[in-house]
């Protein structure tokens, strides 16, 4: 399978080509590298994002990278110091992880500010069985993240209601937030 790699306009045009998509097409693809270039971008992408997750046009991909491009931390909270403006993308696309059933998903790296409540989304759809596949959770960087959303996802690693729960999970990288001392 091919590997899709977006970055600037291009990841907006292509996830509302796939959004207008009739419900079930699915894009065969190995790896979806989404990088947004704006701050501004990324709730619109995000959005788009989970709607197209929602229709099962991303069921198959094995990879998935969100990526804030060369923006900092620093530079996306000076933005949005509550989370703002990205905190609705960011939570509609964990709402949709946590509803939608991405059984292929081995790899998941997230590089966009995330806050305890969207950590509490993402293990709800893992206490779901819903990333059932997961090998790899990548959220370095996501200084939102603490304690609550740590325990939430650790709990639903180990305690899911499907009994699937993340049975392959051999990666959980946390540097930079505030999970602990760093990567596990």
């Amino acid at each position: 399978m091919p590997e899709v790699h977006l970055s600037g306009e291009r990841v907006r045009s292509f996830l509302r080509g796939s959004v207008s998509a009739p419900e079930g097409r699915t894009f065969d693809t190995h790896r979806l590298t989404l990088e947004f270039r704006k701050v501004e971008w990324i709730n619109e992408v995000l959005e788009l994002f989970a709607q197209a997750l929602r229709k099962g046009h991303f069921s198959s991909v094995e990879e998935v990278w969100l990526e804030s491009g060369n923006t900092s931390w620093e530079e996306l909270q000076s933005e949005n110091p509550d989370g703002g403006v990205l905190s609705g993308g960011v939570s509609a696309f964990f709402r949709a992880v946590s509803d939608v059933k991405l059984g292929s998903l081995a790899y998941l790296s997230s590089h966009v500010p995330l806050t305890n409540d969207h950590v509490v989304m993402l293990a709800e759809g893992v206490r779901k069985g819903n990333l059932c596949a997961l090998a790899s959770l990548d959220m370095s960087g996501c200084r939102g993240m603490g304690k609550e959303g740590t325990e939430a996802l650790m709990g639903a690693v180990t305690d899911s209601e499907s009994g699937d729960g993340m049975p392959p999970l051999e990666v959980l990288y946390l540097p930079e937030t505030n999970a602990g001392e760093g990567g596990l």
